[in-house]
């Protein structure tokens, strides 16, 4: 069809077809927020055309883009992902699970880390590729975008596992001999070749199905990454740069509800010690005699609390 014969109908015709029966393996439609995307494409062409004279208006303009489903994430929480560094050890894949809870990098730059891109002296890694499964096999690409390239810092821990893994890489190297495939990559076969990307992700997913985890996307360690950092108390814009977000709304978007959770705790704590420095005030100007500790009181609870600032007041002027 010629590009000013094109209506609006014709593209809310194609959107609702994709939404129903889109998908190339005929088991139903594409998701809102790939369709989203379509549009997206098509009224960024829509508006080239425009501005070359090809058409005298952008018909997409006229055409409602579905709203994209609120993603998400899922995550591990704390019990189940020690369990999960547990049950990895000794397993082939490893190395790329324990490097993705510390560092929440996505798969694919994981599986693209070079030797060359880690300073275990400094204790940091650098983002710079990525690995990739295409048609042409498997290919070394640049990040998902710039703001992917980045430098990350590894706690000693993982500095430790990665030396380890680092001897018995060159072990392998001296007894399998030219069998050893050299690449200088980190995450390997015992062989020294690389991993698949998609088979990696099958490993992946039979590692938590043996033991019983929730079965979450290998990406997903990366939300079970950022979830612990909110916990913590980590700023937004520390986290985005972290994964290596283009902006820190992305960050927003995928973990307000974390933020929100955790406000809650402040604003309880705030309470909390608002409640104490005003009893502190009253308490220091009355004497506290025959005070008889009642187990359900809330005296006593507000007691202990005078006694822990007091103890505190005198440790600060100590080390001042």
């Amino acid at each position: 069809m010629e590009l000013g014969k094109i209506t609006p109908l014709h593209l809310q015709t194609l959107y609702s077809h994709k939404l129903e029966n889109g998908r190339i393996d005929g088991k139903g439609g594409l998701s809102r927020r790939t369709v989203k995307t379509m549009h997206k494409i098509i009224h960024c062409a829509l508006e080239k055309a425009v501005k070359w004279q090809i058409v005298a208006k952008n018909v997409a303009d006229s055409v409602e883009s579905p709203k994209a489903d609120k993603f998400e994430a899922k995550f591990l929480n704390e019990a189940q992902t020690n369990l999960l560094i547990e049950r990895a050890k000794n397993t082939e894949i490893y190395i790329p699970v324990i490097i993705g809870i510390y560092t929440g990098m996505r798969r694919g730059e994981i599986l693209g880390l070079s030797w060359d891109n880690i300073n275990l002296d400094k204790g940091f890694i650098k983002v710079v590729q990525a690995l990739y499964a295409t048609t042409q096999g498997l290919q070394f690409l640049s990040p998902k975008t710039k703001s992917s390239i980045r430098t990350i810092a590894i706690p000693d821990s993982l500095i430790k596992i990665l030396k380890r893994h680092r001897i018995n890489q060159l072990e392998n190297m001296l007894k399998l001999g030219e069998i050893y495939e050299k690449n200088n990559m980190v995450c390997t076969y015992n062989d020294g070749k690389l991993f698949n990307p998609k088979r990696f992700s099958h490993k992946f997913n039979e590692l938590l199905s043996k033991n019983k985890l929730p079965l979450i996307r290998f990406h997903d360690l990366r939300h079970s990454h950022a979830s612990l950092l909110v916990k913590l108390g980590i700023k937004p814009k520390a986290i985005s740069a972290r994964l290596g977000h283009s902006n820190i709304s992305i960050t927003m978007d995928l973990y307000s509800h974390l933020y929100e959770d955790t406000d809650k705790e402040v604003a309880n704590m705030f309470d909390t010690l608002i409640k104490v420095n005003r009893l502190t005030k009253r308490l220091t100007k009355t004497k506290i005699t025959n005070f008889s500790i009642d187990k359900g009181s809330e005296k006593c609870y507000y007691i202990y609390c005078y006694r822990q600032m007091r103890t505190w007041r005198n440790w600060q002027t100590r080390w001042s």
